[in-house]
């Protein structure tokens, strides 16, 4: 009797009712590190985990279960069976389609993925995006492919398809609304209800009215190719192609219908009649091209403009009601380029090979996100710098910090060349990054504010960060490795001495409890 009475407890909504929160709550963060930290809060929320608790995995595959079974890499014994759990319960899978000889191939040609089968199985319901690397695809599959939860296909083949077979019959079912092509195809294979288009360009021109008219993005990657402007669907939003040097100019407008145009010029043209323009990203790959007069519609808000040849951007050129800038390669400006825009909130100029020199002057006042050149340049007035900056990169700069904003300024990334000796950082500042920059601050540097810095390292050996060399007031820490496995650590503190590791690719999944005594050995492998 006292344990039936037991099983009604359990199923009771007031006993689960605090399960049930901790599972909103639990679903409302991002990041996995701050799902294990919160659930050891208390004894109880520990001991009860497996109530409430589980994992986001839309950056984990299945592939990652033998990484959770490796007691050096896992060693979050209490937690592996919850990961298990929660990849059981993913439901956006990426499955591989390939032939019974091609397995092997396809496993170490395509990196993210969880599942691999042929077309003689069955789709899963928790696959959403397929990649095929045969052209091994009949009308069962297609059947089964129209009964799925697929609406995205990727064809990665590089070779022609055979004329017999069946797939050049085909024709994806309506559900597909996203299809990434890096083959040549036939148009017969779209459904007319295609929202999304990625092509991987093989000849010079292409016939876009053969394209489903339903498409709301179309992007042409590789080479340049040739497009008849007022051919292309009429309801289209977004654009990416690379306009031919030989092309004339062009005398066809783009439908009036686009939001986004992502676009390589050799001619730059007038945009005024895109109305519903918000963002345009040019790249002018003319010498021709150096007097920028072309018309910008006011409606654009995120520009980006990147030339191979010197193009110099005036205040004129400008759509008033801009938030986000971008200039790079031989881009530059005059004095006043920016001082007017008065809703600009980012500019970013990190990828600049042009000397900025002494035309970097008034910013706007509202500006928060700042990047300086990533070159080494010196500049050593930061009075420039406005008061509501609250993002800034100072890139290759030999630059001091004493002139930054010392109320709103939240988040510095320090260069190579940055003079911290004989600067103060502002005591606003949260988070520090270092990027490859050596770990060297002297203890009375660190404001009392700062919780959290990212640090980048080239090898898993070669990692200049010393857990013993951090302040205790930094709860927070990511590593990013650019060479070896390429993975990014995130780590947060328990205590004064321990610390939580999670570090994941697509390959690798690790995670273990860390302490400053420690932590070499498991993280360099010494």
């Amino acid at each position: 009797m006292s344990k039936i009475v037991s099983n009604q407890n359990d199923n009771h909504l007031l006993v689960k009712l605090p399960f049930i929160l901790l599972a909103k709550i639990i679903k409302e963060l991002d990041d996995n590190l701050d799902i294990i930290c919160f659930s050891l809060v208390c004894k109880r929320w520990f001991d009860n985990r497996h109530s409430y608790l589980s994992f986001n995995c839309k950056d984990l595959m299945q592939l990652n279960r033998d990484c959770l079974n490796n007691e050096r890499d896992f060693t979050l014994n209490s937690y592996r069976d919850i990961f298990h759990r929660s990849l059981d319960h993913k439901s956006n899978c990426t499955l591989v389609i390939t032939s019974n000889n091609e397995i092997q191939q396809a496993k170490s040609f395509l990196l993210c993925y969880d599942y691999i089968l042929t077309i003689e199985n069955d789709i899963p319901e928790s696959i959403i995006n397929i990649y095929f690397t045969t052209w091994e695809i009949d009308a069962n599959f297609i059947e089964k492919l129209s009964q799925s939860n697929v609406y995205c296909i990727n064809l990665t083949q590089s070779q022609h398809c055979p004329i017999e077979s069946e797939f050049n019959s085909i024709r994806f079912p309506s559900n597909i609304k996203e299809i990434h092509l890096f083959c040549p195809f036939k148009p017969n294979l779209l459904p007319p209800e295609l929202e999304k288009l990625e092509i991987q360009t093989f000849s010079f021109s292409f016939d876009v009215s053969l394209l489903p008219r339903s498409l709301k993005s179309l992007k042409f990657v590789g080479s340049q190719v040739s497009i008849d402007l007022e051919a292309l669907p009429p309801f289209l939003e977004d654009l990416s192609y690379s306009i031919p040097n030989t092309e004339e100019p062009e005398t066809k407008r783009y439908p009036s219908s686009l939001k986004v145009l992502d676009v390589t010029v050799f001619q730059v043209k007038d945009f005024q009649y895109l109305t519903a323009l918000h963002t345009l990203n040019l790249c002018v790959n003319d010498s021709a091209s150096v007097d920028f007069q072309c018309g910008i519609p006011e409606s654009v808000t995120h520009l980006t403009i990147s030339s191979a040849y010197s193009i110099t951007i005036r205040r004129e050129n400008l759509p008033p009601n801009l938030k986000y800038l971008k200039l790079r390669d031989k881009v530059t400006f005059d004095q006043y380029t920016f001082s007017q825009l008065e809703q600009l909130e980012t500019l970013d100029i990190s990828g600049l090979l042009t000397d900025i020199g002494t035309n970097f002057q008034p910013l706007p006042s509202k500006i928060k996100k700042l990047c300086l050149p990533n070159y080494f340049f010196k500049m050593t007035n930061c009075k420039i710098l406005p008061r509501s900056l609250e993002y800034l990169d100072v890139g290759g700069a030999y630059l001091s910090i004493k002139g930054a904003p010392k109320d709103s300024l939240k988040t510095l990334c320090i260069g190579q060349y940055t003079d911290i000796s004989h600067s103060r950082i502002p005591k606003s500042v949260e988070t520090i990054d270092f990027k490859e920059r050596h770990l060297m601050m002297p203890p009375d540097m660190w404001p009392p504010s700062v919780k959290s810095i990212l640090v980048t390292s080239k090898s898993e050996g070669n990692n200049h960060l010393k857990f013993l060399n951090i302040p205790k007031s930094i709860t927070s820490i990511t590593i990013r490795q650019t060479q070896g496995l390429g993975m990014k650590f995130l780590v947060r503190r328990l205590s004064d001495q321990s610390f939580l590791l999670l570090g994941i690719n697509e390959f690798f999944l690790k995670a273990t409890f860390l302490n400053t005594k420690n932590y070499e050995n498991y993280f360099y492998g010494k």
